[in-house]
C-alpha cells in the first residue's frame, strides 16, 4: 500500500491518498473527511463510501444510494437519458468532447468548464455527476475517475502516472502524469491510458491510438480475434502486441524473467512464442508458467562455453543448477527472423522436460523426464540427427504440437505415418495437460 501527499482542489493542506497493490485509489482524506473506494475482479470501480452513505455502480448504467436507483440510457456511446428512481426522464447534452454541458426534461440546468475540465460555473441543479468528457466527478474527493486512474482538472493533472508511455515519439506524453498530451480542447482519454480525437475510428491501428485499443490490448495479444456478428471474442488469431509494455506482461505471465537488456524486436519474438504456446494449452499462459516454474532468459553475443558456444541457443540439462535458463545468442534473432518464436517454443519445450518428473513409465519403469518416454519416430531432421536425440525428438515434438503445419516452414519434416504423428500428439497433450 502506497501513500501520496498532494495539493488538491479540496485541501490546501495536502489530501492523503491511499492506493492498493494494482495502484487503484482506495481512499482519499480531505481535512477530516475520508471517502473509500471497491474494486471488482476486473478492476471496475463498484462502490463508493463518502460520509457514511454509500454508492453501488453497476458499470455506468445503473448505480443505486439510499436504495434509490439511477439508471442511464445511451446511444451507442453517448450518453444521452438519466432517470432518478420513479422521477420523470432527463434529457442529457454534451459538447465536442462528451462532456455534460446541459440538461432537460423535469429540470434544465447547465454547466461550463475550463480547458482542463474544472468547473467554471453551473445554472440550475445538475443531476448526474459524469460531466467533463463524460466521466464521473467524485464531489467529495474533488477528483474524476476514468477507469485506469483519477484526474484532478485543479490541478490539470492525473493523481498516479501512466504505467506506460503510449506514443514515445510525442514529447508530450513522457510525462506520465499530463492528461491528454497537455491538449484538452482537442483529445479525450476514456481509459486513462490513450488520449485519442472524440471522433476515432475504434480500429485505428496505431499503438494504444484509442480507448478500443488500450481495453483489448491483452486479448490481442493472447491471440484472440473480435467477433462483431456475436459482440465477443474467440481465440484463433496471431498475437497482436501494441506495445513493449504489454510483450512484458505476457513474458512476465509465463514467469519468464529476460536477465539481459533485450530489443523490442527480442522482446517480442519471445512474447509470440509464449503466446501461442499457452494458446496450445487449456489453462493458457498460467498453465505454460506451471510447466515451466521460473525461467530466466539470457541473450549475449554469443551461447556459454558449456553450450559450445556459437549461435546456437541451449537450456542446458546436465546442470541442474541451470535446468530453468534459456541462453539466445543475438545472431539467432536474425538467423530466424520472423520464426524465432518457434524456436523459443522448442527451447522452452526443453526447460519442462528438464523438470519435469512423472515417476513411472507406460511398462512400469522409473523415468526422470518427459523425454524419457518419448520414443516416437523423430518428426524432423534436426531431432533425428540432435546429438541428444531423446531429449530434441520431445523438444520438436512440443513445437509440432504448438504450430503444427506451420512449423514446417522452419523444420522439415520428416515423411512420418499419420496415424504416429496424431499418437504423438495426443500422448504430448496428456503429458503437458497432467493427465500422463
Amino acid at each position: 500500500m502506497t501513500r501520496r501527499n498532494a495539493t488538491s482542489s479540496a485541501c490546501t493542506n495536502g489530501d492523503v491518498l491511499t492506493y492498493d497493490a494494482e495502484n487503484r485509489l482506495t481512499s482519499i482524506t480531505v481535512g477530516a473527511n475520508t471517502t473509500t473506494y471497491v474494486y471488482d475482479g476486473d478492476g471496475n470501480r463498484v462502490k463508493k463510501t463518502a460520509n457514511g452513505v454509500s454508492t453501488f455502480y453497476v458499470g455506468n448504467h445503473y448505480e443505486v444510494t439510499n436504495n434509490v436507483a439511477t439508471k442511464y440510457c445511451y446511444f451507442g456511446k453517448q450518453r444521452v437519458a438519466m432517470r432518478v428512481g420513479t422521477n420523470p426522464t432527463i434529457y442529457l447534452h454534451s459538447d465536442h468532447l462528451g462532456s455534460t454541458s446541459a440538461t432537460s426534461g423535469a429540470s434544465v440546468s447547465s454547466q461550463n468548464y475550463y480547458a482542463f475540465g474544472n468547473i467554471r460555473n453551473t445554472t440550475g441543479s445538475v443531476p448526474t455527476d459524469f460531466g467533463f468528457t463524460g466521466q464521473r466527478r467524485d464531489a467529495s474527493a474533488g477528483l474524476m475517475y476514468y477507469g485506469a486512474r483519477d484526474y484532478d482538472p485543479y490541478l490539470n493533472r492525473w493523481t498516479s502516472p501512466d504505467s506506460i508511455v503510449p506514443q514515445p515519439s510525442n514529447p508530450q506524453a513522457l510525462n506520465r502524469y499530463a492528461y491528454a498530451f497537455n491538449n484538452p480542447v482537442n483529445l479525450i482519454d476514456p481509459s486513462g491510458h490513450a488520449p485519442q480525437f472524440p471522433g476515432d475510428d475504434p480500429n485505428n491501428p496505431d499503438p494504444c491510438a484509442t480507448d478500443w485499443r488500450w481495453e483489448n490490448r491483452w486479448y490481442e495479444a493472447h491471440g484472440y480475434t473480435w467477433n462483431d456478428r456475436r459482440d465477443d471474442w474467440h481465440i484463433g488469431g496471431d498475437p497482436t502486441f501494441y506495445d513493449e509494455g504489454i510483450m512484458d506482461e505476457v513474458i512476465g505471465e509465463a514467469g519468464i524473467t529476460i536477465v539481459t537488456p533485450a530489443t523490442t524486436a527480442q522482446k517480442e519474438a519471445i512474447a509470440r512464442g509464449v503466446s501461442m504456446f499457452g494458446r496450445a494449452l487449456s489453462g493458457g499462459v498460467p498453465q505454460l508458467r506451471e510447466l515451466l516454474g521460473r525461467t530466466s532468459v539470457f541473450i549475449g553475443p554469443h551461447s556459454p562455453v558449456f553450450c559450445g558456444s556459437g549461435a546456437n541457443p541451449c537450456s542446458p540439462p546436465n546442470l541442474p543448477n541451470m535446468t530453468h535458463e534459456v541462453f539466445f545468442p543475438e545472431q539467432v534473432f536474425v538467423n530466424y527472423g520472423v520464426n524465432m518464436h518457434m524456436n523459443v517454443v522448442h527451447e522452452l519445450g526443453h526447460v519442462i522436460d528438464w523438470q519435469s518428473h512423472i515417476g513411472l513409465d507406460p511398462q512400469g519403469n522409473f523415468a526422470g523426464r518427459f523425454s524419457d518416454v518419448w520414443s516416437y519416430e523423430p518428426l524432423t531432421t534436426y531431432a533425428a540427427t540432435g546429438t541428444f536425440s531423446n531429449w530434441e525428438r520431445f523438444a520438436e515434438a512440443v513445437a509440432v504440437y504448438v504450430f503444427r503445419q506451420d512449423y514446417a516452414r522452419v523444420a522439415q519434416f520428416r515423411n512420418v505415418n499419420g496415424n504416429d504423428i496424431q499418437a504423438q500428439m495426443d500422448r504430448m497433450q496428456a503429458l503437458l495437460e497432467g493427465w500422463y
